[in-house]
């Protein structure tokens, strides 16, 4: 393995990691970020959902895989690849 392949990956893993930690479902900082730009009147709603985020986020890793349906990474491609297309204009 060379430097230039060993710093791909270190770079696609990271950006995997960061998009990933932005989805907003409970134990992720993406939870944190929408209940700051929610409107209060929405909170409850989402207050009522917050206790299962750890079963869903098992869910869309295990129980869809298994199903065929590969929800995460139909929602990470776009972000990591407009990322990856951004920083290596830089």
């Amino acid at each position: 393995p060379s430097l230039g392949g060993f710093l791909t990956y270190f770079l696609l893993i990271n950006l995997t990691l960061a998009v990933f930690n932005l989805f907003p479902i409970a134990p992720l900082d993406g939870d944190k970020i929408l209940d700051w730009l929610m409107p209060t009147s929405w909170s409850g709603s989402f207050e009522r959902i917050r206790p299962y985020g750890s079963y869903l986020l098992l869910i869309f890793a295990f129980v869809l895989p298994m199903m065929g349906i590969s929800a995460f990474s139909n929602l990470l491609n776009t972000p990591i690849n407009t990322l990856v297309q951004l920083l290596l204009r830089l």
